[in-house]
């Protein structure tokens, strides 16, 4: 048996992973004779699994730029009345 699981996760923010895995085995044998039974059994288990993992990163930058510009002007006015 070989087993090729690929896990694709997404990190945004929230992670909602719930993994159910359930195995019922039942073996109910009754045997009323006489047997002779000889079992070779080779399990051969691979387990080949790969994360691949992205991270979404926003960056939110505000900038907030006041100018405050006054202008002070001043007239020197001088008559000259002859």
């Amino acid at each position: 048996m070989t087993y090729n699981v690929t896990y694709n996760v997404t990190y945004n923010v929230t992670n909602n992973v719930t993994y159910n895995v359930t195995y019922n085995v039942t073996n109910n044998v009754t045997n009323n004779v006489t047997y002779n039974v000889t079992y070779n059994v080779t399990y051969n288990v691979t387990y080949n699994v790969t994360y691949n993992v992205t991270y979404n990163v926003t960056n939110n930058v505000t900038y907030n730029v006041t100018c405050n510009v006054t202008n002070n002007v001043t007239y020197n006015v001088t008559f000259n009345v002859t």
